[in-house]
């Protein structure tokens, strides 16, 4: 039987969760943990034997792999290699982001543009992801706004409706009005109809990134109904993993037709919405790819063209290319962080399915709960968060040897600009400027900060004199 022994991309197909610390099989971590019986799973071979029990007592061992990938913290940072040959900040090259129009992933151009950012830059961009796309100056990379979907915006309504920065006449007319006026997800794929949910990409996720400027539109939801207890059942589409793999990669088709660069959410097993936030997800391999995997997969590989095209010159510019966006889930995958789980993130996201884009955490920021740079070697190239990193590693110089780490760095940013510049967010960049005002009020708030700042420090050096002198006084 070799039908799936090959990937789309020509990878060999093998069991990648089975083994090892990205494991989703709890029994591979049988010696690690104490008091631990095995997990039967169950099988239609035999139900009634194989019926889940609950299952308790156990303990995780000090010192081993699993107690690592729990505490988020399974790579040790080198300190002493030499990466002299790697090169951040150069300034000898004029190339810019909007020179890469158009430019393949494989062109020699995007090496010598991420050679132009500075560590520091590209930490900011990663640690600024919070519905925003941070702004990279040394590349004229201007920065945007993002948004959460996934059945539209989130936090803007159509009165903020523009085109390249300048506002739509009518722009007041639809102040208080949303772009999510369509029924759930669920209603959109019970639909059986894959041109509807196109257009649907079309519109509701494409139409909103042209006309409130924002290039990611977070979405759409592609995890599978593994129970009716899920507190976002209704974002998704279906129990079915190919019923929800067309319809979602049709909307993603939809979708980035429009310039958007789509993230599909939650990659992956995000299948509670309590206590969703580290949960650990276990189950076999087979159970892991035939439903929600082989969900997503659609959508990644731009599978599901309707048959009416296949044919038709007029669709042949669809289904070209896959998502080139992902959101990755709060639950664990197995026992590491999701956007740490290399099985899933590298072998089977990038090197199976040829994945090349944008990945971003659910909003976890750059914190111990995000496992950051272990999940910048699994391929995250953004942490959704507001700054203020929670880790002691997150400076060039606490990074500058690791080679492994810092060659993560230049990849997570070729797979970012590469998906950016296919999106709105190039012509935006192209049509549009950033300019830098000082209003009024600005000015007075600026003023005022440095008025208090000088009383503060005169009151504090006046206290100083008169306790000091008070002391003299006493003595």
């Amino acid at each position: 039987m070799t039908t799936f022994s090959t990937s789309v991309t020509g990878e060999t197909i093998t069991n990648r969760l089975t083994d090892g610390i990205y494991a989703m099989d709890i029994n591979a971590f049988a010696d690690q943990i104490s008091g631990f019986e095995e997990v039967v799973y169950l099988s239609r071979s035999d139900w009634n034997g194989t019926f889940p029990e609950t299952y308790g007592g156990f303990g995780i061992k000090s010192g081993t792999d699993l107690e690592k990938a729990m505490k988020n913290d399974f790579y040790t940072l080198e300190t002493n290699e030499d990466t002299s040959d790697i090169v951040f900040g150069d300034t000898e090259s004029d190339l810019t982001f909007n020179d890469m129009k158009g430019a393949s992933f494989d062109d020699d151009g995007w090496d010598e543009l991420i050679a132009k950012i500075p560590v520091s830059e590209i930490l900011d961009f990663m640690a600024n992801a919070f519905h925003n796309i941070q702004a990279i100056p040394s590349i004229g990379f201007n920065g945007y706004a993002a948004d959460d979907g996934p059945g539209g915006s989130d936090s803007h309504t159509l009165g903020e409706g523009a085109y390249r920065g300048q506002p739509y006449e009518d722009a007041e007319e639809y102040t208080g009005y949303g772009t999510r006026v369509t029924p759930a997800p669920t209603n959109l794929a019970y639909a059986w109809n894959k041109e509807l949910a196109y257009e649907n990409g079309e519109i509701i996720l494409g139409e909103t990134t042209l006309v409130l400027n924002l290039p990611i539109v977070i979405g759409p939801a592609m995890n599978i109904h593994r129970h009716a207890y899920n507190g976002r059942g209704c974002e998704y589409y279906s129990e079915d993993p190919i019923l929800s793999g067309y319809t979602g990669s049709a909307v993603v088709q939809g979708a980035q037709s429009k310039g958007c660069l789509v993230n599909i959410k939650h990659a992956a097993f995000n299948d509670q919405e309590a206590n969703r936030s580290g949960v650990a997800v276990f189950m076999n391999e087979q159970k892991a790819r035939e439903p929600e995997l082989r969900n997503l997969e659609q959508a990644f590989t731009a599978k599901g063209k309707p048959a009416a095209w296949v044919d038709d010159p007029a669709y042949d510019d669809t289904y070209t290319e896959g998502a080139l966006g992902v959101m990755t889930s709060y639950n664990r995958i197995g026992a590491t962080a999701s956007s740490a789980n290399a099985a899933v993130q590298v072998d089977i996201l990038r090197n199976e399915w040829g994945f090349l884009g944008y990945s971003v955490t659910d909003f976890t920021g750059v914190t111990p709960k995000a496992a950051p740079k272990e999940s910048i070697l699994a391929g995250t190239t953004a942490f959704c968060g507001m700054g203020s990193p929670g880790v002691s590693y997150w400076s060039e110089s606490a990074l500058k040897g690791d080679e492994d780490m810092l060659l993560a760095l230049k990849d997570g940013m070729h797979d970012a600009l590469y998906a950016l510049s296919r999106s709105y967010a190039m012509d935006l960049n192209i049509n549009t400027h950033v300019e830098s005002l000082m209003t009024r009020w600005r000015a007075t708030y600026i003023s005022m900060i440095t008025v208090t700042s000088v009383l503060a420090v005169a009151s504090a050096a006046c206290y100083v004199v008169f306790v000091l002198r008070a002391k003299k006084e006493e003595v």
